[in-house]
């Protein structure tokens, strides 16, 4: 994007969690960018970015989650929380300031500043692997709890999907 909240951005989106190669491909592309931009860049901050948040390698890794067990079972706030002391945020699913809608979550770093991007890429990876152990392991449980009425609710809301001409994005 140009011209957004900062003057370039570039994302890359990859199924699954491959947040490794993500970043690498968005690396390689901003190497080939960097050779014919000039970056605002200083030694001791890094990248100088229109938000201060993002000063340093100005970079935000993110995962995408749908995680219905958890916030069915309510540890999705214990969970945020526990995110939030590791140094990550969790966000809705059109990212900053907004809710979760249908149980998806953004997780992603907070600070920009003091951190290789490569360590923030494998921390936002290592965390996400134990948030998605922790959402099947409260499918299991679940399932093993209230697994018919829980299969009545995918029922109907592959019945819903199946059947309908318009969704409304909370649906």
């Amino acid at each position: 994007m140009v011209n957004e909240e900062d003057h370039l951005r570039l994302q890359s989106i990859l199924s699954g969690l491959q947040l490794m190669d993500a970043w690498r491909l968005t690396d390689k592309i901003d190497d080939e960018l960097e050779q014919n931009l000039d970056y605002a860049f200083l030694p001791q901050w890094g990248y100088l970015t229109s938000c201060p948040t993002n000063t340093g390698t100005g970079m935000r890794a993110s995962c995408m989650l749908h995680l219905p067990a958890l916030a069915v079972t309510h540890k999705i706030d214990e969970l945020m929380k526990n995110i939030s002391k590791l140094g990550l945020i969790a966000r809705g699913l059109y990212g900053e300031g907004t809710k979760s809608q249908g149980d998806f979550f953004q997780i992603s770093n907070q600070v920009t500043l003091g951190s290789r991007e490569e360590e923030v890429v494998d921390h936002v990876e290592s965390v996400t692997r134990q948030v998605v152990g922790q959402e099947k392991k409260a499918r299991d449980i679940l399932l093993r709890r209230d697994g018919i009425q829980l299969r009545d609710q995918m029922g109907r809301a592959y019945g819903t999907l199946v059947s309908a001409y318009l969704l409304r994005s909370e649906e």
